[in-house]
């Protein structure tokens, strides 16, 4: 396993710690480095032909969300206009002109989110899908259950997910604890009347990720 792979494999074990994507985010930005982005007809390598790779913004964006998940909701804007950005399937709300913290967060998240989220973030979710991203990866998941079918696997196995909107219903995992495995809850979409659960799965994410799977095509298969 690489050192990439066990970074993020590290994130995905402990889904709710802060501390390995703040691991992860250091390692992006001592490896950040240059792409070439023209062709070699002629031969040449003048300096427009190179670009960053875009490591370091990924990690400025899973720092700066971090902090704000971190920000208490009712400080998390000041009390001047607010303006309602849309990025990424949430909102963001920040005062434009305003220098308080919170709002520069906002800000800066908006500006990191729309100039730079790239379709490498969000790797092997199907396009149409309405991805939301909560300390610098994908957490939200909303898309048709075929898809879901299709896709699922390679989706939990790179991202953190711990919400999937599946109509008819919704699906929340919850991480292992010290005394408890992973768990999984399937909801009527808008409400929290709870439809089915799988408990005592273990700490094993593979096992999570099969069971979730089975149980998926079961309640697609029952409200057919």
């Amino acid at each position: 396993m690489s050192e990439h792979d066990a970074l993020l494999a590290a994130i995905l074990g402990a889904p709710d710690d802060d501390t390995p994507r703040l691991v992860y985010a250091d390692w992006l930005q001592e490896n950040a480095g240059t792409v070439k982005v023209c062709g070699d007809l002629p031969p040449h390598n003048c300096w427009k032909c190179f670009v960053p790779d875009g490591r370091e913004v990924r990690a400025e964006f899973i720092r700066v969300q971090c902090q704000i998940a971190r920000t208490d909701p009712h400080d998390a804007v000041c009390g001047k206009t607010l303006q309602i950005l849309s990025h990424g399937g949430g909102a963001v709300l920040f005062t434009p002109r305003c220098r308080c913290k919170p709002c520069s967060l906002f800000r800066r998240e908006y500006m990191l989110g729309r100039r730079h989220v790239v379709w490498d973030w969000c790797k092997g979710i199907p396009a149409g899908s309405v991805n939301t991203y909560r300390r610098g990866f994908v957490e939200q998941v909303r898309l048709v259950s075929d898809d879901f079918l299709a896709h699922g696997e390679s989706i939990l196995a790179a991202h953190p997910v711990t919400t999937i909107t599946l109509p008819p219903f919704r699906v929340e995992i919850d991480a292992p604890g010290k005394d408890y495995g992973w768990q999984i809850y399937y909801y009527e979409p808008g409400t929290d009347r709870d439809i089915a659960s799988s408990l005592g799965i273990g700490p094993n994410r593979a096992d999570m990720i099969a069971r979730l799977m089975q149980d998926v095509r079961d309640l697609q298969a029952e409200f057919a």
